[in-house]
């Protein structure tokens, strides 16, 4: 499973020049979420909801489906449904 700051993190490295990511600020311009958003995904205060989440899906190339099984498995506070969330992600493609 991937988490939202793997997601982003990899964003920011595709995005970015070869050696240097692009910063939070211009991660959050590209996505379409506000600095603070952006500072409250990458610290875990918070997570994307669907339509980013799917715009991050888009941007990696990655099922729609994947990317919001992932955020729901890591928002999750149940651990049945977290499990349930992770079990899915394993037979989404990626």
């Amino acid at each position: 499973m991937n988490t939202t700051k793997a997601f982003l993190r990899k964003l920011a490295a595709e995005w970015g020049e070869p050696g240097k990511p692009l910063s939070d600020y211009a991660l959050a311009a590209r996505i379409g979420v506000t600095k603070q958003q952006m500072s409250k995904y990458q610290s875990g205060e918070d997570y994307p909801g669907e339509e980013v989440a799917i715009r991050i899906a888009d941007a990696l190339d990655l099922d729609h489906g994947y990317v919001l099984a992932c955020i729901a498995a890591e928002r999750s506070k149940s651990e049945q449904a977290k499990k349930a969330w992770l079990s899915l992600t394993a037979r989404l493609p990626s």
